[in-house]
């Protein structure tokens, strides 16, 4: 679980593939004891969830309350059981977004999970093109030390590995909340998807001019799951801040997304692609400036 090399989720048998690079950094969590590498794992996506929720609401009580709703919420439930880096990625991200603005973080998370490059065509998009050639470089370089720390695992993933993996028009898994998956599930044809996946960019492109950061954060975050060829249960982690922009106006919608999570509808009615349905309306709902002042 913890070995990028060999995570799977516990309800797929899609699996999961890393870049080497990942694999490599998280070798050496594999010299503890399992409960303890998932438990130092777990804390530390925590400490990321913390620091993201005090940007929002600089207030300790929301904070904690925040952290105590999450965890009973399908994706984090899962992403921290499993040992995931998923929520830790999110952290990354959101704080060389919000706080840092200068890009390492951004592509170190590339590197590390492929999707959150979407996260450098954001930067592209707002303008920010120093921080957009920074993360490019870091992801460019950690990918490239994979070569060189494991040649023969990179020369295989990237070789055909990466490609059976996230094959468009897979099992059909249920934990696989993507579009590709929820087409896959209703049994559309495969020329469906990509027409789809481009509609959703040229939306997700749209709704970026103008927003906010924390919006541009939460608009990228959807967009990312709902285009990934395949996107488990625990990397819905990353609609986060778009349910935390919801809060402002929109309190009943971040609420029902939240009890949809935690209710692990996903499930019980696999066909109908419940959380794939909740990406959608989140990345039309979310309000594209944050307000001044949030408030519980």
């Amino acid at each position: 679980m913890l070995s990028a090399r060999g995570t799977m989720h516990r309800r797929s048998d899609g699996g999961f593939a890393p870049p080497p690079i990942a694999a490599t950094a998280l070798d050496p969590l594999q010299l503890l004891p399992r409960p303890a590498a998932v438990a130092l794992v777990a804390a530390l996506s925590v400490a990321g969830t913390a620091a993201l929720l005090w940007l929002w609401f600089r207030r300790p009580l929301p904070v904690v309350a925040g952290i105590a709703v999450l965890a009973a919420a399908e994706p984090w439930r899962d992403a921290l059981s499993l040992g995931r880096i998923d929520v830790a990625l999110v952290a990354l991200v959101g704080l060389d977004l919000l706080v840092l603005r200068r890009g390492p973080l951004v592509g170190l998370a590339a590197a590390l999970g492929l999707t959150p490059a979407l996260f450098i065509a954001y930067l592209v998009i707002a303008r920010r093109y120093r921080e957009a050639a920074v993360a490019g470089g870091v992801a460019a370089v950690a990918t490239g030390l994979g070569w060189l720390v494991a040649p023969a695992e990179s020369g295989r993933y990237w070789g055909g590995l990466l490609e059976r993996v996230t094959r468009v028009g897979g099992a059909g898994d249920p934990g696989d909340q993507s579009l590709a998956g929820a087409l896959q599930r209703l049994q559309a044809p495969d020329a469906v998807w990509p027409l789809l996946a481009l509609a959703v960019v040229l939306f997700w492109t749209t709704r970026l001019q103008p927003s906010g950061d924390w919006a541009g954060f939460a608009l990228t975050g959807v967009a990312m799951c709902l285009i990934s060829p395949v996107t488990w249960v625990y990397s819905l982690v990353w609609e986060l801040p778009a349910v935390l922009t919801l809060l402002d106006r929109r309190r009943w919608l971040a609420a029902a997304v939240l009890a949809v999570m935690a209710l692990g509808l996903v499930w019980l009615v696999p066909a109908l692609s419940v959380l794939t349905l909740i990406g959608l309306v989140l990345l039309a709902a979310v309000p594209r400036e944050r307000t001044s002042d949030v408030s519980t």
